[in-house]
């Protein structure tokens, strides 16, 4: 999952508050959603260039992005989907997802451990010059590509039982505050 910085995207005498507030910001974040330089990208462009004789495709590359949710340096994340429930839904299990993965890093770390191998710079005061964390004794397996596909694939079609609920949910929360008429405008 790709992590956006916006530090470095900000225009001069800009307000550095995390906001997306102008179209330097905005394609930023979006570029992160599926980068120009993505070996993938580059390829089905270059593709897509070819004559079909030539094993190109007449088609256009694909305009989905490569990445449903990109996290927010410092920040949160931000997700694209195809309408505001797929919106609501990605927003609510990525978070769900995210704590279960921590909570399976925590666990990992306890019974297996890790240490930290890198460069220290003495002379700056112990600053780490570079490092990582090597796990000693397990590692988490992550969905592959297609596990990660096909689960969405059959999830999706699922998006409307958790959003009738959600919906309900705000009708009769009292925390929430609906002034919009009941119409599907």
């Amino acid at each position: 999952m790709p992590v956006w910085d916006a530090s470095s995207s900000y225009p001069s005498g800009s307000k550095h508050d995390l906001l997306v507030r102008d179209s330097t910001l905005g394609a930023s974040l979006a570029a992160a959603f599926k980068p120009a330089t993505s070996t993938g990208f580059i390829y089905s462009k270059v593709r897509s260039a070819l004559p079909s004789q030539l094993g190109g495709s007449s088609a256009e590359p694909k305009m989905e992005p490569d990445h449903a949710v990109v996290l927010l340096q410092g920040h949160g994340f931000t997700t694209v989907a195809h309408g505001i429930e797929e919106a609501v839904y990605q927003a609510i299990y990525t978070k769900e997802a995210a704590k279960a993965q921590t909570t399976a890093m925590t666990v990992l770390n306890a019974h297996t451990g890790y240490a930290l191998e890198g460069k220290v710079d003495v002379e700056a005061g112990g600053k780490i010059k570079s490092g990582h964390a090597k796990v000693e004794g397990g590692n988490l397996k992550y969905l592959s590509d297609r596990e990660c596909h096909d689960a969405w694939e059959s999830l999706s079609g699922t998006l409307t039982r958790p959003w009738a609920l959600w919906c309900r949910q705000v009708e009769v929360d009292p925390l929430y505050r609906n002034e919009c008429s009941g119409g599907d405008d």
